[in-house]
């Protein structure tokens, strides 16, 4: 591991066609922090995470990885998108999709070693559905589906976390599962990013904030940035802050 941030973005701009999705956005995220991107609809979020997966290409600017750039850096990051953006009749198991997170670690036709077995059974124990090992995705219900994910990831092992909406749609013992998981992720030294849409709680979940609307309005420690002067910036002044934020979480 080593001293340079988790991510590192720099004058970052990324088009699609005429539209601007992400224009000049420099912004850095921490190892050992819980960071939330915030933004209204349209702000680019996606865009930013998908950018530093490498899934759009940038029309300016540059992206670090632990300070590397490229495919190689790419191996200590894990993505779980959003449940919309993955086909879920797609006939593929729980456990189908769990053993995806250790390819990068076996290799397509190599088979699979002890270590890659364990790792994904504690990854279903830890995101508690290794009951649910052999069903089809299509039977699952949305939190099922979203646990199934952060398994995934879990399994990949990674040092840097990417998660889009992880929060939507699932219900609130799943919610309460994956920010656990979130944070021992955090507590053991990973970076973890999520796109959040739920302004109300991210005092309690997270430590860090990037508040996003096509570029940077105000990035840093939730205690310190994230405040109504900031997010009436960021919506253009259209935003109603229903209650004064609090200290970052624990």
């Amino acid at each position: 591991m080593t001293d340079a941030p988790a991510i590192d973005v720099r004058d970052l701009v990324v088009r699609y066609g005429e539209h601007v999705a992400l224009d000049g956005v420099t912004v850095t995220a921490s190892v050992g922090r819980l960071t939330a991107v915030v933004g209204p609809n349209g702000a680019g979020k996606s865009t930013l995470l998908n950018a530093v997966m490498g899934e759009v290409r940038a029309d300016r600017g540059t992206i670090e990885v632990f300070g590397a750039s490229g495919p190689r850096a790419l191996r200590r990051v894990t993505w779980v998108p959003q449940r919309g953006a993955v086909d879920a009749d797609f006939p593929v198991t729980v456990g189908d999709v769990v053993r995806q997170g250790r390819l990068r670690h076996a290799g397509w036709f190599r088979r699979f070693s002890r270590d890659d077995h364990e790792a994904v059974r504690a990854a279903l124990e830890r995101t508690d559905i290794a009951d649910l090992i052999d069903r089809p995705i299509s039977a699952l219900s949305g939190g099922q589906l979203q646990r199934t994910f952060l398994a995934r990831a879990l399994a990949q092992q990674g040092d840097l976390y990417l998660l889009d909406e992880p929060f939507v749609g699932v219900d609130a013992a799943t919610e309460r599962a994956i920010v656990e998981v979130l944070r021992e992720l955090r507590d053991g030294g990973a970076a973890v990013v999520v796109v959040h849409h739920d302004l109300g709680s991210v005092p309690e979940l997270f430590d860090d904030v990037i508040l996003l609307n096509r570029d940077v309005i105000a990035a840093g420690p939730v205690s310190t940035t994230f405040n109504e002067a900031n997010l009436q910036r960021a919506w253009g002044g259209r935003l109603v802050v229903l209650r004064e934020p609090t200290a970052g979480a624990s």
